[in-house]
C-alpha cells in the first residue's frame, strides 16, 4: 500500500510543480526552451501535439501561440481534484492549505486536502488493470482537473505515451 500512496503523492506533487513553474515563468519561449531540450520534441510533447492538432517538425516552428498551447497547461488551481493521500483517516487533515513557504508564495497558495490510500485513483487503476496497454488507457482518462473549469474549457488529464 505504501508504493501506491507514494505514487499518488508524487502525482499531486508533480502538478504543484507544474504550476510553479509555470507561475514563475510568465514568457513563453524560456519555458518553451526549458521544457523542449535542444529543440527536439520528446515523445510526450508529439502524443500532445497530435491531441491539440499542432504540427511542428522542432520547436523553431512554432507559433508563439502553439507555444502556449503546447507548453502551459494553465491549471486554475480551485479545479484541481487529485488530493494526496495517506494511510490514515485524519479528519483536521481533509482539507489544508498549501504552497505558504517563502518560495513557494506569491499565487501559489491553494486549499487542498488528504484522502485516505484505498480511496485513491492510483489505487484503483493499478488494482484493476490487466496489462500495460490498460494501465495507459485509464491513466489517460484520469482527470486531475473538470472539463469546463480548467483554462479554455479543456479537461486537464495525465499525459501518458503509449508503449
Amino acid at each position: 500500500m505504501k508504493v501506491k500512496t507514494a505514487a499518488n503523492n508524487l502525482l499531486a506533487a508533480a502538478i504543484d510543480a507544474r504550476m510553479l513553474h509555470e507561475h514563475a515563468q510568465a514568457d513563453d519561449d524560456k519555458l518553451a526552451k526549458a521544457l523542449c531540450k535542444d529543440g527536439q520534441f520528446a515523445l510526450s510533447h508529439r502524443k500532445r501535439m497530435e491531441k491539440l492538432g499542432i504540427s511542428a517538425e522542432k520547436l523553431a516552428d512554432l507559433s508563439p501561440a502553439d507555444k502556449r498551447r503546447l507548453f502551459r497547461l494553465d491549471i486554475v488551481p480551485d479545479s484541481i481534484t487529485w488530493q494526496r493521500v495517506m494511510d490514515t483517516n485524519d479528519r483536521l487533515l481533509r482539507r489544508a492549505q498549501i504552497g505558504l513557504g517563502e518560495e513557494e508564495r506569491n499565487g501559489n497558495e491553494r486549499v487542498t486536502g488528504f484522502d485516505i490510500s484505498v480511496a485513491s485513483e492510483v489505487r484503483a487503476i493499478l488494482g484493476l488493470t490487466t496489462g500495460w496497454r490498460t494501465c495507459a488507457s485509464d491513466w489517460g482518462a484520469s482527470s486531475l482537473a473538470p472539463t469546463g473549469r480548467a483554462t479554455r474549457s479543456q479537461p486537464r488529464t495525465w499525459a501518458w505515451p503509449a508503449r
